[in-house]
């Protein structure tokens, strides 16, 4: 059996009943209209940070593009750089391989200036693949190698000037041009034909002398070119019909009918 209570434990007891109705009576219910409230407050929290997230999201797009970029702006420069790099090393092998023909041009030219004869022989050799056409006045923008191109199919040479010659330049500022061919027999093919059909001015283009005539000549030692230099002197005083060179031989004819006379020397021409 419970003890009895006291007056002031059940003043106490009263007092907090009647403030646990108080509290149960204040608690109201949600209407629907508060609810929709809270639900659309919580969806534009939600909306305003989904919104800084895609925000964040994009500038790390922008970021990633940016670095893409330069990525590929280093990967281009690296490009750049080996193909710099490869024509660098191309370059030194071509001037590696032109010292080394530098070198073995020189050794040939010692060994040739140790060796008289072989000098002689090397320039007899080069000589051999020369002609000089004498006459052709100069023109501004003149092209030489058109020009002997022309003079080439005039005389039915059969003459491919990009095959056949390796170089065509004017003697300073003479009436005279050096033409080299790439091999003796295309020059000995060049300098009969055009023996056989020599050629005026006026058959390559000139207006001023047009009946002058072409000569063509070979290029001669320094002994051969001293006794042609006589021989046509004695040709003129003596009347005689022809003088000319071939192979770096000297021949003299005195008429039409009579034989060719070889001149090997300046004693040969004293003895005619």
């Amino acid at each position: 059996m419970a003890p009895p209570r006291s007056a002031k434990d059940a003043k106490s007891a009263d007092s907090r009943t009647r403030r646990g109705s108080t509290a149960v009576s204040d608690a109201q219910p949600l209407s629907l209209e508060d609810l929709a409230d809270k639900i659309d407050t919580f969806e534009n929290n939600m909306m305003n940070r989904f919104s800084a997230v895609m925000d964040e999201v994009k500038g790390i797009k922008i970021r990633i593009d940016k670095v893409e970029r330069c990525i590929d702006n280093h990967a281009e420069k690296l490009k750049r750089l080996d193909e710099e790099h490869t024509s660098m090393i191309n370059a030194i092998d071509f001037f590696d391989r032109t010292i080394k023909e530098h070198r073995t041009n020189i050794s040939r030219l010692e060994r040739s200036i140790i060796n008289p004869e072989r000098m002689e022989f090397l320039e007899h050799v080069n000589r051999q693949k020369q002609v000089i056409l004498s006459g052709i006045p100069f023109r501004t923008g003149e092209n030489l190698l058109q020009a002997l191109q022309t003079i080439s199919t005039k005389i039915e040479a059969e003459l491919d000037v990009r095959r056949d010659v390796d170089a065509v330049f004017r003697l300073k500022s003479s009436d005279r041009v050096m033409v080299r061919f790439q091999s003796s027999h295309s020059r000995d093919t060049f300098f009969t034909t055009y023996r056989k059909h020599p050629l005026k001015l006026a058959d390559i283009g000139f207006s001023v002398n047009p009946e002058k005539k072409v000569f063509i000549n070979e290029v001669l030692s320094e002994k051969v070119a001293n006794i042609f230099y006589h021989a046509r002197r004695q040709k003129k005083d003596k009347a005689y019909s022809h003088c000319w060179t071939i192979n770096q031989k000297v021949y003299i004819r005195k008429t039409e009918s009579s034989p060719a006379i070889h001149i090997k020397s300046l004693e040969d021409l004293q003895a005619l």
